[in-house]
């Protein structure tokens, strides 16, 4: 089994942007390990050049939502 069987990939849907424009990313996570994962918390911190569109977040799974500051002047977004 894998010593990090829980494998996070994040895409944008757009490959340049400019000020002002609205970029969506996904992360979409999977367990290669083998055995059963449960309690998963995914964590993305924007750069201080993004900002995050507040109501914007969606999830395909039950998930508690939350959105604090970080060190780069941005966001850090947890699922």
């Amino acid at each position: 089994l894998p010593d990090k069987p829980l494998v996070l990939v994040k895409c944008a849907d757009v490959q340049e942007a400019k000020i002002g424009d609205v970029i969506t990313f996904s992360l979409r996570y999977s367990n290669v390990g083998g055995r059963a994962i449960t309690d998963v918390a995914v964590s993305d911190s924007l750069s201080g050049r993004l900002e995050y569109v507040e109501g914007s977040a969606e999830s395909d799974r039950d998930a508690v939502f939350t959105v604090q500051p970080n060190e780069a002047g941005s966001t850090v977004l947890r699922w």
